[in-house]
């Protein structure tokens, strides 16, 4: 996820995390899930409550730290849920397009074929947090 060195001068969070999701798909990255062999991993989790558990659990570790990130960032005061509100919205993003890779994966297509999707989906679903995220925190 996001830390304060990943944003660059005059980069909001929308367009600094569509640029590390997009690195991470050319690295082969695990950070965001979509790698070859997410499918047998998966299974492994949908197989076992206490992995999915902890998967929640990791995803609500990525949304504090990144709200934590926004505060720092933006020196927003404690009681400003803006930071908590667009991290909520980024980590529902990045799962959902994960998810959605790990559909089409599942259904039978190779990993190759389902990037050019995937690059789709993250600059569709970054385009849509831009419009009501905005230059947040610019």
């Amino acid at each position: 996820m996001i830390h304060a060195s990943t944003l660059r001068a005059g980069e909001s969070v929308v367009e600094a995390l569509r640029r590390d999701f997009h690195e991470a798909l050319d690295e082969g990255d695990w950070r965001y899930g979509i790698t070859s062999g997410m499918e047998d991993f998966s299974r492994m989790v949908f197989e076992s409550p206490s992995l999915q558990a902890r998967m929640r659990e990791m995803s609500d570790q990525r949304r504090d730290h990144l709200a934590q990130v926004l505060v720092e960032e933006t020196d927003a005061d404690s009681d400003d849920p803006t930071p908590r509100f667009v991290a909520a919205q980024v980590v529902a993003l990045t799962h959902a397009i994960s998810l959605e890779s790990l559909r089409r994966r599942r259904a039978g297509e190779s990993h190759a074929a389902v990037l050019p999707a995937v690059r789709a989906a993250v600059d569709q679903g970054f385009d849509l947090l831009k419009s009501g995220i905005g230059d947040y925190p610019r």
